[in-house]
């Protein structure tokens, strides 16, 4: 599990996991607000709307990060 930290000025909101979701990866918005890993020759499932920066399962409440900056130790 990643280490994250954010910055003062990070911008983030807690929504469902739409699908599992592991690492650092960018994310869009599916039906019923879910989140899930955005893909960029699907029309679904773009534009990605922030990242998540670490595991989640499905159901899970998962943090999106949409603005700011942040560092992540492996």
């Amino acid at each position: 599990m990643p280490l994250i930290w954010p910055t003062p000025f990070l911008l983030s909101q807690v929504m469902p996991a739409g699908e599992m979701i592991s690492g650092v990866r960018a994310v869009a918005l599916a039906s019923g607000w879910n989140v899930v890993l955005a893909q960029p020759g699907s029309g679904l499932r773009m534009p990605a709307i922030g990242i998540v920066a670490d595991d989640y399962s499905a159901g899970q409440d998962a943090t999106v990060i949409s603005d700011g900056t942040f560092r992540v130790t492996s």
